[in-house]
């Protein structure tokens, strides 16, 4: 709940009003030879008290619950059990992060959380095209059903998806600074985002 709250006070700073925070519960949850993890339900409690405490510096905190690629099956669907059984009050959307490398091993599990998810009315906003080629893009799109795409830049490099994506409007979360930490980009004045915009794609700046 702090580190919510402590988010929701940055943000707060940068007069945002309204955020859709990335939470990777089964990070929580997950019990290792180290560490026991935490309930499902604790972690909920958590995150719907923090809910509160942030609309108090004026942020509304909405939650997207995310699954880490690389960990595959087992947390895709212990985050699809939390998300059904346990939600938070604000959860709105159902993610997919790590490493884009590793998810082709696990498609089909995560093909199927997926479904369920937007089947229970949550919205798919999985990350593709960071550090992969388009066609965890369209990976996204055909397998995942995505409304939207974190970060989604290789899309530059199918002409085929730029039309897709323009004339279906799915926005592209584009996020410079992870690009340059994962070295995606050598500099920020290398950056597409210039050339996403000229593209007519949609795009939020991260």
């Amino acid at each position: 709940a702090d580190l919510v709250v402590g988010a929701a006070r940055d943000l707060a700073r940068q007069n945002v009003r309204y955020v859709e925070l990335t939470v990777t519960p089964y990070s929580h949850v997950r019990s290792t030879k180290n560490r026991r993890g935490m309930s499902m339900p604790a972690v909920t409690e958590a995150l719907d008290v923090a809910v509160v405490r942030a609309e108090e510096l004026g942020v509304q905190v909405a939650y997207i619950f995310d699954i880490d690629g690389l960990l595959g099956e087992v947390a895709a669907r212990a985050t699809l059990e939390h998300a059904l059984k346990h939600p938070p009050k604000a959860l709105v959307g159902f993610g997919l992060g790590g490493m884009e490398t590793a998810r082709p091993a696990h498609r089909d599990a995560f093909r199927e959380v997926f479904g369920a998810a937007t089947a229970a009315g949550l919205h798919s906003v999985p990350h593709a095209g960071e550090t992969t080629g388009p066609e965890s893009i369209w990976e996204a799109l055909d397998g995942l059903s995505a409304k939207r795409i974190g970060h989604g830049i290789r899309s530059l490099d199918d002409p085929r998806l730029v039309d897709r994506l323009r004339a279906e409007r799915i926005p592209l979360e584009v996020c410079p600074t992870s690009n340059l930490r994962t070295r995606q980009v050598d500099r920020l004045a290398d950056h597409p985002f210039p050339e996403l915009l000229a593209e007519g794609l949609v795009v939020t700046l991260n």
